[in-house]
């Protein structure tokens, strides 16, 4: 029987739920707004400062992170998302229609989309990495679905009477409430019972460490004989003795999915062009209609990958690993960009652009935690690194380069040129995937070897 942290998932749920909130709301309100008011035109410019300043962001947060732990630093951060915000919204009172405001309120939607997965995937990491089972990722990360499906409930019955001022306000708010709850964040990750008792008894003694059988699981499911519950091995005394990469392999690893999150980001940022010129155009950028239809959107989807992450995810991954979740998503992407070449019409591109997007059920549920998970392989401090580079930096600089292409080229090609440029990308996608998923099933059988 494994046993889960349940403070761990539930700060982290909570943590998950607030933040996604803001960003489903803030992201809907930002794109709705420039959409109606701006045009869908001027879009390729917006996701250029948007991914600029994500980059700017990122990199700052890489600095931060190696200075402050991951709990002062969601303290400070989203306290100056709620002062922005809250500064912003005064704004728009007196300028609804300027251009700046505009972009800032998206640009800032988006920053909060890359903060939220670095530090959620840094805590995740972290707290869980004793952990043999998936659930605890899955069962936190349903936090999102939650909070998109109330955001979108919100979106259609309570924003239009409050007014886009108001719903920032409260964005605000909630920026508030998640650096209150980081207060509730313990200092260090939390340890198992075998591993306080082997810290009480090996305190006096530096050069001893756990063996990675006392992680999560290996003591506590029963398969253990009561003496080796406090088995000790005379080796140098190290920072985190829970994982099982060599420098080389690490380094692989994190090229691979580097590769990987880089490409992702690349498509995704193309497909989500896409779906939002197809739908600004069907609905003539109509302000109520975008945001009635983003609102219906973010609702259905987010149920879907809520009753995935509830009764299939956690117990799928258990069951087949990481590699089927990394393999399957950008198959998943071919089929659907392989039927946009024999579709044509207005209302056919809104399907299909939002059946591609609607994918986000699979991601989010399977490949997203099945992603995070993969990181506990690496060792503490190359792990947090590796995160703030890949997530916070590598995947902003490919949405920068994305957005400067659709800036300069969207006008002069189409909507299938675009889509066979992206069908193209998915190979090495693919195969990065893959070879991440057999460097980490490696790593893991050897891992399991030592536990023997």
């Amino acid at each position: 029987m494994i046993l889960l942290p349940r403070r761990a998932i539930g700060v982290l749920f909570c943590f998950a739920l607030l933040t996604s909130a803001a960003y489903v709301l803030s992201s809907s309100i930002g794109m709705s707004l420039y959409l109606a008011r701006v045009g869908s035109a001027a879009l390729p410019l917006v996701l250029v400062a948007s991914a600029v300043v994500v980059v700017v962001v990122s990199t700052l947060t890489y600095v931060i992170i190696n200075l402050a732990s991951p709990r002062n630093c969601v303290i400070a951060i989203w306290s100056l998302l709620a002062a922005s915000t809250a500064a912003l919204s005064w704004q728009l009172r007196g300028s609804d229609h300027s251009i700046y405001i505009l972009g800032l309120i998206y640009v800032l939607a988006e920053v909060r989309g890359c903060l939220n997965t670095v530090f959620l995937t840094t805590l995740m990491t972290d707290w869980f990495r004793n952990s043999e089972s998936k659930r605890p990722y899955t069962l936190v990360a349903s936090g999102a679905p939650v909070a998109g499906i109330l955001a979108g409930l919100f979106l259609t019955w309570g924003a239009p009477i409050l007014g886009n001022v108001q719903v920032l306000q409260g964005i605000a708010a909630l920026d508030l409430v998640v650096a209150v709850l980081a207060w509730s964040l313990p200092r260090r990750p939390l340890r198992t019972e075998p591993e306080r008792q082997l810290a009480e008894n090996s305190a006096p003694h530096s050069d001893l460490r756990i063996l990675p059988a006392m992680e999560l699981g290996g003591a506590e499911s029963g398969g253990a004989e009561p003496a080796n519950r406090h088995r000790v091995e005379s080796v140098p005394a190290v920072e985190n003795t829970a994982e099982t990469d060599t420098p080389s392999t690490a380094l692989r690893f994190r090229s691979h999915i580097l590769v990987l999150i880089v490409i992702k980001t690349a498509v995704l940022t193309l497909i989500g062009y896409q779906w939002k010129v197809s739908v600004s155009d069907y609905w003539h950028e109509d302000e109520s209609s975008l945001i009635s239809y983003f609102a219906a959107y973010y609702a259905i989807v987010d149920t879907l990958i809520l009753t995935s992450q509830l009764f299939v995810a956690g117990k799928f991954l258990d069951r087949f690993g990481i590699g089927f979740a990394l393999r399957a998503y950008p198959i998943l992407l071919a089929i659907v960009a392989a039927s946009a070449f024999f579709i044509d019409g207005s209302l056919a591109l809104v399907v299909v652009f939002t059946i591609a997007r609607g994918l986000d059920v699979f991601r989010r549920s399977m490949h997203d935690p099945a992603l995070a998970s993969a990181f506990a392989m690496l060792s503490k401090r190359f792990r947090r690194q590796s995160i703030v580079v890949i997530k916070g930096i590598a995947k902003p600089a490919a949405e920068v380069i994305s957005a400067l292409a659709l800036f300069l080229y969207a006008t002069s090609v189409t909507s299938n040129e675009i889509t066979v440029l992206w069908l193209g990308l998915l190979i090495p996608w693919f195969a990065s995937a893959n070879e991440a998923a057999k460097i980490h099933r490696t790593s893991n059988g050897q891992a399991q070897d030592n536990r023997v």
